[in-house]
């Protein structure tokens, strides 16, 4: 199974294989359901499995697997991972961080797990070359608190050689500064961090080995460390770099778009980092006007509401593109249960920022009735944090007059006397502040 799983995923694009996947995929999931489970499975197969199978991630049945096979790893004895090469580990990190199923969580834990052990018995850390070492953190920082010590020991590892940087390849790089943005308040993911913002500007060529993806994800990385002296010039070097591709902008997808623009809105220091960002903004209104937002997921749309709210009115043209933004959302109500608390203030908080907008209006009244929805059926809002409680205050505000985002701040005033004084505790002057104003 394996081997053909690992032949087929060379050429993922092709149908046939994805079906032919599929297919094992199930065979597999129901031999896991057998008594003794997938205990012929050795842990090098189970890698290969999983490396096979993460190339089809909209393919049902090969995410099965991937479950199957974490359960598996769960309820296996630690020692049988002791044999796998640390390339087959990282296969199974990569894997298993592709899933939010929390028995992926616990299995990509064990990973950690096993690599801290490897480091204690050997008095060294494991021989991962440096795309691996990117891939592991990659992984890890899916679930930032249960794998903070495996990610302070790459860290580490990452930083005594910090000489390899330079033959580091464009994506491993990125990877990295995205991968230890996960872990902020670690002093030593931010020298990490610093030291390859530093290799990145130090670059005589610029970044034009970089692709798309790769400096969306850069960005996406550089954005956790706004105040980082180090990072500067990095951000202006991302920025160059999109400003000479211009003419390659509609190229980019929707992903890489919404993370570039996201981070320029969010860097308005320097005049490139403006003009980038009023680059993709022109390219947004582009795509708006030809119906082509429908290409964006919901979560895209939020942030990209949320940072062209972080602009002045008027700076970047953006009224049109913001109205598109408003205008797909309230088309698409129906999806609004999947998308997170923290997409879900993203765009109340840039919409509030064109009250006047009846487009705007229409689309904060339906994130409005949702999070009404999700107070009635978890009994609160508890997994809202104090920043976004304020934020979603101060955003629903802005319209006084209408009942939806009037019950919406109900229902966070709700959720504040549930919590109590112990609660109130957790917010600071700013944030009471906007509470009491709102």
């Amino acid at each position: 199974m394996s081997n053909l799983v690992n032949r087929f995923s060379k050429w993922p694009e092709e149908s046939i294989l994805a079906r032919a996947a599929g297919v094992i995929g199930a065979v597999l999931c129901r031999r896991a359901s057998r008594a003794d489970g997938l205990s012929d499975f050795t842990p090098q197969h189970f890698a290969n499995l999983v490396n096979g199978f993460v190339k089809w991630p909209e393919e049902t049945r090969c995410n099965g697997a991937i479950v199957a096979i974490a359960d598996e790893v769960v309820r296996a004895d630690a020692s049988r991972l002791s044999s796998l090469a640390p390339q087959l580990l990282e296969n199974l990190v990569s894997g298993f961080s592709s899933r939010p199923e929390e028995t992926c969580r616990r299995a990509t834990v064990k990973m950690a797990d096993e690599i801290l052990s490897r480091a204690d018995r050997e008095g060294q850390f494991p021989a991962f070359g440096p795309r691996s070492r990117a891939n592991l953190v990659n992984g890890f920082g899916k679930w930032p608190e249960q794998c903070r010590d495996v990610a302070v020991a790459i860290a580490n590892e990452v930083l005594a050689r910090k000489e390899e940087l330079s033959a580091c390849d464009p994506q491993a790089l990125a990877l990295l500064v995205s991968g230890f943005g996960n872990w902020p308040k670690e002093t030593i993911c931010r020298d990490v961090t610093v030291a390859i913002a530093n290799e990145i500007a130090a670059r005589e060529e610029g970044l034009s080995d970089f692709g798309p993806q790769g400096l969306a994800t850069l960005a996406n990385g550089l954005i956790k460390w706004a105040d980082e002296l180090g990072s500067s010039s990095a951000k202006i070097a991302i920025a160059r770099e999109v400003i000479a591709r211009a003419d390659l902008l509609p190229t980019f997808t929707a992903s890489e778009v919404t993370s570039l623009f996201s981070a320029f809105c969010d860097w308005p220091e320097t005049e490139d980092c403006l003009k980038a960002a009023g680059l993709i903004a022109t390219e947004l209104g582009r795509r708006a006007r030809d119906d082509k937002l429908v290409a964006f997921a919901l979560r895209h749309l939020a942030l990209l509401a949320n940072a062209f709210g972080k602009r002045p009115v008027g700076e970047l043209n953006s009224r049109q593109a913001v109205v598109a933004i408003a205008e797909a959302f309230y088309s698409r109500a129906d999806d609004l249960s999947i998308l997170t608390h923290r997409h879900l203030t993203a765009a109340v908080n840039g919409f509030s920022k064109w009250p006047e907008e009846n487009a705007r209006l229409r689309a904060t009244g339906l994130i409005a009735a949702e999070l009404r929805r999700r107070a009635v059926s978890d009994g609160g809002l508890p997994d809202l944090t104090p920043p976004q409680l304020a934020s979603l205050v101060n955003g629903f505000s802005k319209w006084p007059e209408d009942e939806d985002t009037g019950q919406a701040i109900f229902s966070v005033a709700s959720e504040l006397v549930r919590r109590g004084a112990a609660g109130l505790s957790h917010f600071n002057d700013r944030q009471l502040a906007v509470l009491i104003n709102g």
